[in-house]
């Protein structure tokens, strides 16, 4: 293990907060699927990038879920996604910056799921 794979298991980050929410569901990682590379790689590229990155990682774990046979909820998953980078901005304390990109993100979210679930109001 290099050291920066050693210092993002010590630092933890948005990645390590999703894998905890996902535990309590009973999902955790197998010797065949990504999971632990990409909770690494949300560590590792922070808040905002996850907070702009929301729809990747829930494609990322749509796919893991069909791979597994799980049933899926986009919706449910952005959450379970903006509660554990929240998560992580309460417990890390990154200040104004981080909070602003997670409101951010929390209001686009809140939109997209509205116009998928046909609950714009115009």
């Amino acid at each position: 293990m290099d050291n920066l794979e050693s210092s993002l298991l010590v630092a933890g980050g948005p990645g390590s907060e999703l894998e905890k929410k996902l535990a309590r569901f009973f999902i955790g990682t197998t010797e065949t699927c990504y999971c632990n590379q990409r909770s690494k790689l949300m560590n590792l590229l922070g808040v905002r990038w996850c907070s702009q990155n929301i729809e990747t990682i829930v494609d990322w774990m749509q796919g893991e879920a069909h791979t597994r046979g799980y049933p899926f909820c986009r919706w449910g998953a952005r959450v379970v996604v903006l509660r554990a980078i929240a998560a992580y901005v309460r417990h890390a304390a990154e200040g104004a910056d981080a909070k602003q990109w997670l409101e951010e993100a929390k209001a686009e979210s809140a939109e997209r799921s509205r116009r998928e679930l046909g609950l714009g109001f115009q």
